[in-house]
């Protein structure tokens, strides 16, 4: 698929949306993919925070995310399947095992080398599980930064 703005923009047009936040809605286009759309600001700086966190190599357990546009408005990712609650335990095994680290260890270090939220990785909407079986982070662009700049009353 060739992603371009006119193309997600028709994509996206008439599809339910299956997740939404205060900035941004999840929309999948086929079985594989799923575009985050910005909604205001926050969304933009959100895509942009995501986008970058998937191209470092150190972001193994973080969703691919495939395409942005020009104007960080949209952003492809894979589509992942949602964990239930009973599923968090198996993740926090399936992370010690195959990371050798527990679960504090893996939020410190996403904390450590980008600047992610530790509540926001705790949360279970946070979470899914890629076509391989694999727990992945799916929402990740809510960043110290991002919040300190654009959530926190001044």
């Amino acid at each position: 698929m060739e992603f371009t703005a006119e193309n997600i923009k028709a994509l996206t047009f008439k599809k339910r949306c299956t997740g939404e936040g205060s900035s941004r809605r999840v929309v999948p286009i086929d079985d594989d993919i799923v575009i985050k759309i910005a909604k205001n600001t926050k969304g933009i700086e959100q895509n942009k925070a995501e986008y970058s966190i998937s191209r470092d190599l150190c972001a193994h357990r973080m969703n691919d995310c495939l395409w942005m546009s020009d104007d960080s408005m949209y952003l492809a990712a894979t589509r992942c399947k949602p964990i239930k609650d009973s599923e968090f335990g198996e993740m926090l095994h399936q992370i010690a095992d195959d990371d050798g680290m527990s679960f504090d260890d893996f939020v410190m270090e996403c904390k450590t080398n980008f600047g992610l939220i530790p509540g926001d990785i705790w949360s279970n909407s946070s979470w899914g599980k890629n076509s391989s079986g694999k727990y992945v982070l799916i929402d990740f662009g809510c960043t110290y930064d991002i919040y300190n700049r654009l959530y926190m009353r001044k």
